[in-house]
């Protein structure tokens, strides 16, 4: 008897929290050091390239797959992430595409388009903590 209580007390504080532990997603937020590579496209004459590295953080976002990736710099991305690792996020005016390699790293590209210039970031994160 009190073998099913414990285990239906366990099942109900189970499901009274707002994200679950076993949340596939535990294992891949935490703080990550990036490196941030963009190359902005406007004529074959006019591009810029540029690479710099950031400290940030992976956490949860909005719904059941949503992560947020958040750059020091005031940039941040939010995605959704599944279950086979990959991310796919919407990014006004473009995409955000990539995957995690395992728990700790880490990398996706953003394509931005404007009239008359593409912007292409690419990202590639390993978890610090």
């Amino acid at each position: 008897m009190h073998k099913i209580i414990f285990i239906m007390t366990g099942l109900l504080i189970l499901a009274g929290c707002t994200k679950s532990p076993l949340d596939y997603r535990y294992k891949y937020t935490g703080d990550y050091s990036f490196r941030i590579h963009v190359n902005t496209f406007i004529t074959p004459e006019l591009s810029f390239d540029n690479t710099y590295f950031s400290d940030g953080k992976i956490e949860f976002s909005g719904d059941d797959q949503g992560i947020g990736i958040i750059l020091s710099y005031n940039r941040s991305y939010y995605a959704d992430l599944f279950e086979d690792r990959s991310i796919i996020g919407h990014q006004f005016p473009g995409e955000l595409r990539g995957e995690f390699e395992s728990s700790k790293k880490m990398h996706f590209s953003v394509f931005e388009y404007s009239p008359g210039c593409r912007t292409t970031i690419d990202v590639t994160g390993e978890k610090i903590k």
